[in-house]
């Protein structure tokens, strides 16, 4: 994600189509701090649905390593 400022223009990017909405705020505050009307930005809608909160890596094998470093 990123804020991309330009001469009297602001626009705020994320990769995925979901972005925290604290992450969000704080964008919306650096770009309210530097002299952008932020009251002109609007959220693209979305198709795909944000994650679940409890979503994480189901997968374990990848941390071999870490359980051989550390003996188990």
């Amino acid at each position: 994600m990123c804020i991309e400022l330009m001469i009297g223009f602001a626009q705020i990017l994320c990769k995925s189509t979901h972005l925290d909405e604290k992450v969000y705020s704080v964008l919306v505050e650096k770009a309210k701090e530097q002299g952008y009307d932020v009251e002109k930005l609007h959220k693209t809608p979305q198709l795909d649905p944000p994650p679940e909160e409890d979503e994480g890596p189901k997968d374990s094998r990848g941390f071999w390593w870490i359980k051989s470093l550390l003996g188990k």
